[in-house]
Order: C-alpha cells, then sequence, then structure tokens
C-alpha cells in the first residue's frame, strides 16, 4: 500500500512600524522604519510590504527604490522570495502638514503566497502626536521720516510666519498716535479700527506666509511757514511746533510712535512679539 502526503510551506511573515519622532513638529519631516521578517520555518513566498500613508502627511522619498514603488500615498515593496530568517528594512521619510493640529496614525501590512500561520504579526501601526511650534514677527515702517500738518502718512505693517508649523489665531494690534488723525485701514474685514486702536484678525498664517496691514493717518493742523524742517533732539524737547512733527527718532521723546504687536492672543505693549 502507498499513501501521499501533502507538504504545505509555512512561513510566519510579520512586519514592525516604529516612527523617528513623537511628538513631531508639524511642518518637519518624520522618517518611517518598517521592518519586514519571516519567522519560518520554510520560506515566503511573493512577500509583500503595503503601507498606506495617512493625509496628515505627504510622502518624500524612501530608501529602497529598487523593490519599493509609490503611488501618490501608497508604498508597495516588492521582496519576492523571503527566506527563513530573512529581513528586509525600508526607511520612508514623509513631510507632516505643517496646520496638524492632532495626532495621526499610520499602519504597514505584509501578504506572502506561503501559508502563513499567524496572521496577527501581518500588519503594524504607529501613532504620532504633534506639537505645533511658529515663530511669528512683525515690521512696521512709514512712506516719510517727517510730516507736517495736514500730510498725509501711510504705516505699513508686515506679519509674518516663519514656521515650520502654521500659526493659528494670529492677530495685529496697532495704537495710532494722538497727533494724527486715520483716514483708512486695510484690508477689510480682517482689520477694524475702533477711536485709534487697530486690530486685526488673520487667523491661521501658513509657515513663509507674510499679511499686510495698511494704515493711513493724516496729521493734524496746519501745514507750518516756513516749510517743514527736521528738529534735533534738543529743539524737540524745547520748541514744538503745534502743526508739526518729526517721525525721526530724534523727535519721537515728546509724541512717541506707537509699535504695533502680534500674536495669536496680543494685549497691547510697545513692540511686544508674542508667538
Amino acid at each position: 500500500a502507498s499513501a501521499s502526503v501533502d507538504v504545505v510551506a509555512s512561513a510566519d511573515l510579520q512586519v514592525t512600524k516604529t516612527a523617528s519622532a513623537d511628538p513631531v513638529i508639524p511642518g518637519n519631516t518624520l522618517t518611517y522604519t518598517i521592518v519586514t521578517r519571516n519567522n519560518g520555518p520554510a520560506d515566503a513566498l511573493n512577500a509583500t510590504m503595503t503601507d498606506v500613508l495617512p493625509g496628515a502627511v505627504t510622502y518624500v522619498s524612501n530608501d529602497d527604490p529598487a523593490n519599493c514603488s509609490v503611488v501618490t500615498q501608497t508604498i508597495t515593496c516588492s521582496y519576492g522570495t523571503l527566506a527563513n530568517g530573512a529581513t528586509r528594512t525600508v526607511h520612508v521619510t514623509v513631510t507632516v502638514d505643517p496646520a496638524r493640529l492632532t495626532p495621526f496614525t499610520n499602519s504597514a501590512s505584509v501578504t506572502t503566497t506561503s501559508t502563513d500561520p499567524s496572521p496577527g504579526n501581518n500588519s503594524s501601526s504607529v501613532a504620532v502626536d504633534v506639537t505645533p511650534t511658529t515663530d511669528v514677527s512683525i515690521t512696521k515702517t512709514a512712506d516719510r521720516s517727517s510730516y507736517g500738518g495736514g500730510d498725509l502718512v501711510t504705516w505699513t505693517l508686515v506679519a509674518h510666519n516663519q514656521g515650520p508649523s502654521t500659526a493659528q489665531n494670529v492677530t495685529v494690534d496697532d495704537e495710532i498716535p494722538s497727533t494724527l488723525d486715520a483716514v483708512s485701514v486695510l484690508p477689510t474685514p480682517e482689520c477694524t479700527l475702533v477711536v485709534r486702536h487697530v486690530h486685526c484678525n488673520f487667523g491661521s498664517l501658513a509657515p513663509g506666509a507674510d499679511r499686510t496691514v495698511t494704515i493711513v493717518t493724516k496729521a493734524k493742523g496746519t501745514p507750518p511757514a516756513p516749510a517743514a524742517r527736521t528738529l534735533s533732539r534738543a529743539a524737540s524737547r524745547s520748541q514744538q511746533p503745534p502743526t508739526w512733527q518729526a517721525l525721526s527718532a530724534a523727535a519721537r521723546d515728546p509724541y512717541p510712535i506707537a509699535s504695533p504687536c502680534i500674536s495669536p492672543s496680543c494685549s497691547a505693549r510697545p513692540w511686544s512679539v508674542r508667538p
């Protein structure tokens, strides 16, 4: 008598996934390490690793282009036959969405045409928290260094986010000096004028982005005679013409120029810049 025995190739394919940082700063890069291992006992045939990246990240690169292909956000690594005890490792670099505010999870999975006795280790997930970090700043310039009564003075304020994350709830505040009357404030409706206070609410500001505020003012009084001239610091303290002001640093003591401030929740304070 004879008997036939079917031999079934059994290969326990396993995948492990880790992240290079937790938490990560939105706007920065993050590297995933994905290790595929065959725990045997037989060879794993047609071993394949698949990683579908979440919407919170954007694919940058991987260090195994010979085996791994990328279509949009899906990475597929075809390893062919993976011997008992063999491993394959790929590092996938991504950029985290600068505007991300909540944690995100990424999963990788492996398959084989061999019989896998332990399918529970065929997938691996890693969760990463985020710590948004921004560097917001502001500059203020005027279109002239001095002015006389009745002159128009245009102020330009530029809010900038150096990043790397998106700045949230960005506001700009500026106080118009009592020697000037407000003419207009732009942009609207983001910016409003109440008495002498300019307040702008810009919401979010992407890394590298600017928002510009333009304030047009008119000097009080009438033009002096003779023509306006720049006063020295000593003269500005002893004889201030009521209809003429100088914007030079020497003349700011008796008529200080208010400085803007920028922050997600800014209280008026000269030259205060808060992230």
